[in-house]
């Protein structure tokens, strides 16, 4: 091939996953749309509003607790690392 037909293959290729990401987005939101088509939004808006409040502090607390949890794995794992690279475990985290 020549320069100027593989600079152009090369930019297609660059364009290729983008438009393939904006592809599966749109393609998620027909399939979520066609989902949702025979329910209203005052029945989703009206079950949402059913949910205890205890419930939804609950999965709020449980969530963060569950961020922290993984938080500290990533740490637990990240602190060998850190003294091999003679970096100090706190200027790490």
């Amino acid at each position: 091939m020549s320069e100027p037909d593989s600079t152009v293959l090369d930019r297609l290729k660059r364009a290729a996953v983008p438009a393939a990401g904006v592809a599966i987005f749109a393609a998620a939101l027909f399939v979520l749309r066609q989902a949702l088509h025979e329910h209203h939004y005052a029945d989703i808006a009206r079950a949402i509003r059913s949910i205890p409040p205890v419930c939804v502090l609950a999965a709020v607390g449980l969530t963060a607790l569950n961020y922290l949890v993984l938080s500290t794995f990533d740490l637990l794992a990240l602190r060998p690392r850190a003294w091999a690279l003679a970096i100090s475990f706190r200027t790490s985290s």
